[in-house]
């Protein structure tokens, strides 16, 4: 994946930036691909929560220590990132959680101490900020 790159807009705007007045218009960037990236094997077009659920099942498969659990996520959780998860590796691997954040990283983190892989799926991303406190516990 190639660094972002400053769109021509911004680049000829550039001359500018040092004179910039506070409020003025700031540089966006644009995803630019690399376009000479030697890849072998298959190569498959995928969505983000395509790619999410294939990760997944990769890390499933390769690390039998590897467990996901969070709210839903038996069920395919709420943005459907787990479909299938639960069938394919089990409910001991993927499993459903409280609706408690605080909960689910707190389980994370002891199940990574026991040497678990523990993947903590957290839906939204304004939730995470009360299971913060136990991070910085342990």
């Amino acid at each position: 994946m190639a660094l972002n790159k400053i769109c021509a807009t911004c680049l000829r705007g550039i001359k500018n930036e040092f004179k910039a007045l506070p409020g003025a218009r700031k540089l966006h960037f644009t995803y630019t691909p690399d376009t000479d990236v030697k890849i072998t094997g298959e190569k498959t077009s995928m969505n983000m929560f395509q790619a999410v659920n294939n990760a997944l099942d990769i890390a499933l498969a390769t690390d039998e220590t590897a467990l996901v659990f969070g709210e839903d996520v038996g069920f395919g959780g709420v943005f459907r990132c787990t479909v299938g998860l639960q069938e394919k590796y089990g409910k001991e691997r993927v499993f459903n959680t409280p609706l408690c954040e605080q909960a689910i990283v707190g389980f994370g983190i002891g199940a990574a101490v026991m040497g678990t892989t523990a993947i903590a799926e957290i839906q939204f991303a304004d939730y995470i900020y009360p299971a913060f406190d136990q991070v910085g516990c342990s």
